[in-house]
């Protein structure tokens, strides 16, 4: 991982996950979760994300589940496809939260490809526990579009593999929340 660390992003429009509108010019997604209600909820959803389980979904994975949810950190995911591992895609810790306020306690982080990565893009992962209801939700939200020649000859394909991604992640995190 220490390979990418100094890499630039893939995209100029870092950042963007934050807010809404996205960036113009790529794919949009979001999709979220009811993951229950109450403290303890939100606690196992947090504990989800700071250890990597939106990614325990069998075909893709990361290196190492020890990176720290910190900025500039560095994960590199694999994709296991027809038998073949296919890996080197970086990404960077772009930004974390970790906030309360007097509506909803919040935590996750995003993250963004590097040079190298073969989409170009942003990723954010977020639980949160909205206090007029007690409910807890797992979002993750994301913009991308084609970083190399040959994703861009195989887009609808990796389309397909980012909606799948959105549907298992949230499967993953709730999965473990439930445990």
């Amino acid at each position: 991982m220490q390979k990418w660390q100094d890499n630039p992003f893939s995209y100029k429009e870092v950042g963007c996950t934050r807010e809404d509108p996205m960036p113009k010019g790529f794919h949009h997604d979001s999709r979220r979760i009811q993951l229950g209600c109450g403290e303890k909820i939100f606690l196992r959803g947090r504990s989800a994300i700071e250890n990597w389980k939106m990614y325990d979904v069998g075909w893709i994975g990361l290196h190492s589940d020890e990176v720290p949810i910190k900025e500039g950190e560095i994960s590199v995911t694999y994709l296991k496809l027809l038998g073949l591992h296919l890996t080197a895609n970086p990404c960077r810790i772009i930004y974390t939260i970790d906030s309360t306020d007097d509506e909803v306690t919040r935590f996750g982080f995003a993250f963004g490809t590097v040079k190298d990565h073969p989409e170009s893009g942003e990723e954010r992962f977020v639980v949160e526990w909205f206090h007029h209801d007690d409910s807890v939700w797992y979002e993750v939200k994301a913009f991308s579009r084609p970083g190399h020649f040959l994703v861009w000859c195989g887009y609808p394909f990796a389309r397909y593999l980012q909606r799948r991604f959105f549907r298992d992640t949230l499967e993953a995190v709730l999965a473990s929340v439930n445990k």
